[in-house]
Parts: C-alpha cells; structure tokens; sequence
C-alpha cells in the first residue's frame, strides 16, 4: 500500500511541478541518477500492477518492467517537425527575396522611372517650364546689364558712327586706338612693355565679340516666337547689337592692319607714337 501512494505521488510531482523525475527517485531511494532520453523519462518503481495515467496529450506509463515512460505523442512530435520547416521555409523565402530586391533595384531604374513620369507628369512639366522662364530672365538681365557698360570695346568712340570713323584717316585712328588700349591694359610690373597690353586687347575684344553674337541669337530666337513681351528685354539695347558687332569688325581690322605694317612680335622693338 506504502508503495502504491508513493507512485502516485512520483505521477503527481511529474506532471505538476518541474522537478527532475530522477533526482526526486535517488533522493526518496538513495540510489544513482538514471539516465533520462529526449523523448522519454524512465524511473525505477516496485509496483508492476500500475495503469497508465494521462496528462492532457501527454501520456504517462507505469510500464511493468518497473519504469515510468513519459513521451511525446507521434502526432506532436510530426507537428512540431512540420513546424519548424515551414518557419525555416518562410526565413528563407524572406532572404531570398530581400536579396532579389537588392540585385534588381538597379535593373528596374528604367522602369521605375518611367513610373515616376506618369504618375507626376504635370508637376514635371510646370517644373520645366518653370525653371526655363527663369533661366532665360536670367539670360534677358545679365545682356541688359551688360550692354549698359560704356567701357566696351563695342562702344569705343560710341559719339561717331561707323561710317563717320570709316571717312577719318586711318593713320590717325589706329594711333588712337593703340594708345585707348596701352592705357587700358597697362602693365604694372613694366609700363614700357606694350606685348602684354596687346595680348589682353586681342582676349578681351573676341570674348566681347562672342558675347554679344550670343546676346543677338537670343534676342532673334525670343522675337521669331513672339515672346520679347514676356521678359523684360532691353529692347533698345538688343537692337544696337548688330551695329556693335560691326563696330567690333572695324576695330579688329584697325588692330590686325597695324600690326602687319609694324612687324610686331614677342621680341619686335615697338615704337608707338604718344598721342597729345
């Protein structure tokens, strides 16, 4: 009878608390630890007569080789394998598409951006004509500021008109020309040196000549649209444009003239008439 409560306490303490089944037996009998397998625990008992008991899903056999099993069902065991290779499935199917989405992101640029476009082509086509207003406003300015400047070449002896310095003597209007340069250009380090003066003529009259054919493009391209109205264009600034190019010419032929007569060169001595 002693041993029958104690088998009943041992099932108790198994299926209550978390007390290891083989220390409570070495404890109650004095004997060494059994050795306990994953899927079940075995204990020692002297009743060979004890039925089996239950636990929710868990069965616990009193076997009548004197030892207790407790296991696990095949059922559960079945599901929880099933378990663990969908989450594995699952972890890998993540990784493999975080993965894929990292390779393709630059090989759908073409077709991301094509998405972009639809979805805001309106904004994009304020943005642009926008931004091209600006631009060319930019453009209208910077040529009025430009061409109010009176120290330009185009605007030198500006109080005569081209067909007025084409009647003057050309002797005389190159040695006035020579010497407007040699003032404006003057070399700090040697006064007396007029090559550096003449190298920063010849840069600084093509760059204004470059400007001001930019400048008259502009202009055309805005009057042949119908469009001067919407910038604020200088008018009469723009259409002095083609007589400064003109003017631009005619200097550029008084220089290049001057310097065929005079031989002029790096190491030429120069001899250029001072002008009262």
């Amino acid at each position: 009878m002693k041993q029958y409560y104690i088998s009943c306490l041992i099932i108790l303490c198994s299926t209550t608390t978390a007390y290891p089944m083989e220390q409570f037996l070495s404890t109650l009998w004095g004997k060494e630890k059994l050795p306990v397998q994953t899927s079940h625990i075995t204990q020692h008992n002297t009743d060979k007569s004890t039925p089996e008991h239950t636990n929710g899903n868990t069965p616990i056999h009193i076997a009548n080789n004197n030892y207790i099993t407790i296991g696990l069902t095949q059922e559960q065991i079945q599901q929880a394998k099933q378990e663990n290779e969908v989450k594995s499935t699952a972890s890998a199917y993540a990784q493999a598409k975080a993965a894929a989405q990292n390779t393709n992101f630059f090989s759908d640029m073409p077709g991301l951006t094509k998405q972009f476009f639809d979805a805001h082509t309106w904004q994009l086509i304020a943005v642009t004509i926008g931004a091209t207003y600006g631009y060319i406003c930019y453009r209208v300015i910077q040529g009025n500021i430009y061409l109010a400047q009176p120290n330009l070449w185009s605007s030198w002896k500006a109080a005569l008109s081209l067909q007025h310095l084409c009647a003057l003597p050309q002797e005389e209007l190159t040695q006035a020309l020579i010497f407007d340069l040699q003032n404006k250009y003057i070399n700090p380090a040697n006064p007396l040196d007029p090559h550096s003066s003449f190298t920063h003529f010849m840069y600084d009259i093509e760059r204004e000549r470059a400007y001001l054919e930019q400048l008259q493009t502009l202009h055309r391209k805005l009057k042949n649209t119908y469009m001067l109205h919407f910038f604020p264009l200088n008018t009469k600034r723009y259409a002095s444009i083609p007589k400064r190019l003109d003017r631009i010419a005619f200097i550029q032929h008084l220089f290049s003239t001057w310097i065929a007569e005079h031989k002029v060169g790096p190491h030429a001595p120069l001899q250029v008439a001072i002008m009262p």
